[in-house]
């Protein structure tokens, strides 16, 4: 007898475990349907948060029983219980702030700009095809990895939480600027993590098969 509920305490306890190891996969939308990348999740009450990437993709840490907390500039704010494994969620547009700007009735003195606006952003501007300037510029900071199909599977998603990188498709880029990047990227992962990271890449990484 004894036996028998020290099974179900065990049981009990290693589905509690899973529970609290489990990761929430989801998108982000607007009304309208479109992704809305960048916006921020968090689990409440705590410190994990990430962001949705440029597909309104994300990946996060939480229990079931765990709010997730969405915001994004302009957007009114949404909570949604961590239940599911998958979420789909969809943020509205917050027009409360549209007319926030208005014209004072007395004129304001012209002044002339400490800076001219085409001298905001030279710099990215210039190195706006530079891998080596680029590198490390997702929404979190971390590498890119370029893959030539980018259909993700929960191996995918578990990927780029563990090694702290981001999949992402080719878009307008050329051939030789992804392979540049992917090649800092293959160094930055060497560096960091040995060899662990080679066996859980994606196959279709461009470049990959060059860099060894």
């Amino acid at each position: 007898m004894k036996n028998l509920k020290l099974f179900f305490i065990l049981i009990l306890f290693s589905q509690l475990c899973f529970a609290q190891n489990r990761i929430v996969h989801g998108v982000v939308r607007d009304s309208t349907g479109l992704p809305v990348p960048g916006a921020n999740i968090l689990v409440e009450g705590t410190k994990t948060n990430t962001q949705s990437d440029w597909d309104g993709y994300f990946s996060i840490k939480a229990n079931s029983d765990q709010l997730l907390v969405f915001t994004y500039i302009g957007y009114f704010t949404k909570k949604v219980i961590a239940s599911k494994n998958e979420i789909e969620v969809v943020l509205q547009i917050d027009h409360s702030h549209d007319y926030d700007c208005i014209i004072p009735p007395n004129p304001i003195k012209k002044t002339k700009p400490r800076f001219a606006i085409t001298t905001i952003y030279p710099k990215d501007l210039k190195n706006a095809n530079n891998p080596k300037y680029n590198f490390k510029k997702d929404y979190n900071n971390n590498p890119l990895i370029f893959v030539s199909d980018y259909t993700l599977k929960k191996a995918d998603y578990d990927f780029q939480i563990k090694y702290r990188i981001s999949y992402s498709p080719i878009q307008n880029y050329s051939i030789e600027y992804v392979k540049t990047y992917n090649k800092l990227s293959f160094k930055y992962l060497k560096k960091k993590y040995k060899k662990n990271w080679q066996y859980e890449i994606r196959k279709d990484a461009i470049g990959l098969d060059d860099f060894f």
